[in-house]
């Protein structure tokens, strides 16, 4: 195998791992669908909970940290705060 080659393998590998938990749920909207739902509203329940909290952490960390952020549902509370 060439370096090429196994580098290429290398970033694709750490590419699909970091999306990991996207494809799941989207897979899993079409095994369960009603279990996507549940996870929906309680995650939407959880966000609702904690927004005041976390949210404003969020916004005064630096560009380049809020794009890697876990966080990024915050963009949709920013006129709550």
């Amino acid at each position: 195998m060439s370096i090429r080659r196994f580098i290429f393998i290398l970033i694709g590998t750490a590419i699909v791992f970091s999306f990991r938990a996207e494809i799941t749920r989207f897979i899993g909207r079409f095994v369960d669908p009603a279990d996507a739902a549940r996870h929906d509203k309680i995650e939407q329940a959880a966000r609702e909970d904690t927004f005041r909290t976390l949210c404003p952490v969020y916004f005064e960390m630096g560009f380049a940290q809020r794009i890697a952020s876990d966080w990024r549902w915050c963009e949709n509370y920013r006129d709550k705060i």
